[in-house]
Formats: structure tokens, sequence, C-alpha cells
């Protein structure tokens, strides 16, 4: 029979106890057994650390290590130089996993010969109450990639930036983990994601959602804090730092993120709402530059961005913007209408504004069964501001 490798499971804990039992009970059922878990106490006040002391005499493979606060990157280093597993993993204490998490991602590790593999999401919006499967990232179950110097960058689209939900072959951990600037107090998990990323001989991405990410409006995440563009500026300078000099693409990424979280950082601290009036996105202006009829299908975050981009430079083009959910979104405010209303409108080109490719591909071929001619269908990448002179 063969003998598998040890998982670290590293969980940083820090006043979560209402959301615990739920993150350990997940984790010590799964179906690969052969896990150490790292329950790294973080100094809570709220009885978290006596519920992660109950659960170690309850199952040996669990490891308490109590530390005053000192924050959640130094958390995860605490558990990483006391992983004694050929693989990493990390899970939030406030998340919880499916049963078949370690043995799905510890398979394709060995079969693809990969050093990270990355599965897809559940998100938990706590506040609504509703849970949604992250958006499809491949047409394919899974995909492998190189590292980035071979790969031209391709990954910077697919990887995401949460430190969840992923196995780390040990080494590829160790190597980088103390690379991450100690100040970090947002980011750090980006900032480890995208080292271990640049320097991992191969990737495999998993469609299959297997980790549950809780959104709650008060978390560490949601929250704008007075120092959160020292904090920005922190990452910027750590990823310029390592990053830099592998591939101009990620750095692309990087300024990305930075401009963004500086614009909700200057939102939170001083109310402007300057994030409603920025378009982050441009359409593909140069192949609609003939269409004297354009509609626009899609409503989320590409959606808008391409819908305040024509109405600032080409308000003449644009006939319709149609999107599924359009009742919901006319509760909102936005002049969307439904499907039937594409039917009974002459346009030129219908732009899909979605992020993936396999999200474009499936609505392209439910407008074609509606009739729309496929040479009148566009999608291309969606390009941010920061990039589109490059």
């Amino acid at each position: 029979m063969e003998t598998k490798e040890l998982i670290s499971v590293i969980v940083p804990v820090y006043n979560a106890a209402p959301y615990l039992k739920t993150c350990l009970d997940s984790i010590c059922r799964q179906t690969y057994e052969n896990l150490e878990v790292i329950l790294v106490d973080d100094g809570s006040s709220d009885g978290g650390g006596e519920i992660c002391d109950a659960y170690e005499r309850k199952d040996c493979r669990l490891r308490v290590i109590h530390q005053e606060n000192r924050g959640v990157l130094a958390a995860r280093n605490k558990g990483v130089v006391a992983a004694k597993g050929n693989y990493i993993s990390f899970v939030d204490s406030d998340d919880w996993i499916t049963p078949e998490l370690y043995t799905c991602l510890y398979h394709e590790a060995k079969l693809q010969g990969a050093d990270l593999v990355d599965s897809a999401r559940y998100i938990f919006d706590e506040t609504a109450g509703s849970c949604f499967a992250e958006s499809e990232r491949r047409s394919e179950h899974c995909e492998e990639y190189h590292k980035i110097g071979q790969a031209a960058g391709v990954v910077t689209e697919e990887v995401s930036w949460s430190l969840c939900g992923k196995l780390f072959e040990r080494e590829l951990m160790l190597e980088n983990y103390g690379k991450v600037d100690r100040r970090l107090t947002y980011y750090e998990d980006a900032a480890l994601v995208i080292l271990c990323v640049i320097q991992a001989r191969k990737c495999v991405l998993l469609d299959k959602p297997m980790y549950y990410y809780r959104q709650r409006g008060r978390s560490l995440c949601h929250s704008i804090v007075p120092n959160w563009l020292e904090q920005v500026n922190i990452f910027y300078s750590n990823m310029e730092q390592h990053v830099a000099g592998y591939s101009d693409k990620w750095m692309e990424r990087v300024r990305y993120c930075v401009a963004d979280a500086a614009v909700r950082g200057v939102n939170g601290m001083m109310g402007l709402g300057l994030k409603a009036a920025i378009p982050l996105y441009i359409p593909p202006f140069p192949e609609l530059e003939e269409a004297s009829g354009i509609v626009l299908y899609g409503a989320g975050k590409i959606g808008r961005s391409y819908h305040r981009m024509f109405q600032l430079v080409r308000p003449y083009q644009l006939v319709l913007w149609v999107d599924k959910q359009h009742e919901k979104l006319k509760k909102e405010g936005l002049a969307v209408e439904g499907i039937e209303a594409l039917l009974k409108t002459e346009f030129d080109r219908l732009l899909i504004a979605v992020e993936r490719r396999n999200s474009a591909q499936q609505i392209q071929k439910e407008l074609e069964g509606y009739g729309i001619a496929p040479e009148k269908i566009l999608w291309r990448p969606p390009r941010n501001l920061l990039s589109a002179g490059t």
C-alpha cells in the first residue's frame, strides 16, 4: 500500500471562537489522514485558545502553540517553522474545507509533479447569508503551468492571491516565507503567494471549489485603518525587491493591486467614494471603431467599468446594456435590460464584459442559441488602465 506523505496544516487563530469548531471539524474529517495540524493561538482573548487545547486532547494530529498577539504573519511563520510535513497548507480559523480537499491537492501534486496546487473556493457572504463558487478559471478540470520565467507571465490571471486552499511543497515554502516584510498586516498572504509562484517549478490549478472562504463585514481584510497607505507602500516595496526581475507582467499586476488598494484606502478614510468614478477597465475600442451600435453584455465589475468608459468616451455607440440579473440590478439604479430586449434591438457588435475566457465562451454559446451571429460577438481579456498603454 502506498505511503502518503505528511501534510502540515497551519491554522493561525485569533479571536475566532464562534467559527473555530466548524473550521477544526472540517480539517479533522479529511479523507487524507496523514496530517499534522498546527494551531497557532495568537493571543486570543475570546476562549479560542481553550478550544484549540480541547481539540488537541481529542486528536493526536493536532498541536497547539500559544503566543502573545503578534499578528497573522508572525503566527503563520511560527507554524511554518514548526511544520514537519513534506507539504504545507493554510486554513484561516473562520473558514472551513470540504472533506476531500487534501486528497485532491496531494493527488494532483504527485500526478503533475507540481510544487504548488491551487483549488477554487466557495465564497460565503456572512452578512447576506449567501454562498457561491468563484468564477471558473479554466475550461479544463486542471491545467499545468511552468514557472513564470518560462510561461511569460500567463499565471498572472489564473492563480488567486489567497494563501488558503493551496498546497505548497515544503522546500518552496521554506525558501520564501521569510522574504515577506514582517511589517505587513495587509497583503501578507498575497506577498507570499506571489513569491512562491514565481519560484515554483510547476503550478496546477483546480476548478473544483473545495475551500469555503467566509466574508465577514468587520474582518481585517474588509477594514480600513489609518496606516492603510503605509501598508500598501510596504507591500509594493517588498514585491518590487523580489519580483521586478522576474516578469513585467507580475509587476503590472502588483501595480494594479496597489492602485486599487490606495483608492479603497482613501475612500475608507475620507469617504470620497472615488472608486465609483474611476473606470478601471477599458473596452477594446480599436476593434469597435466602425460599429455604429454596440450592445454590452454583463454588469459585473468589468461591465460596469466598460459602461462608464462608453459614457465618458463614446456614448453614441452604446445602444443597449443587458444582463441576466437585470431585475436586481435595476433596483441598484443600473440601466440594465434583460435578454429579451437584445432580441428587439438592432446592433452591429455585442461586447461580452466578463473576466474569464470560459465564461465568455459559455455566454457566446447561449447567445448563438438565441440566433445572434457569432461574427457579431466580441470578447477580449479585460485590460485595466494601468496596463492599457503597455
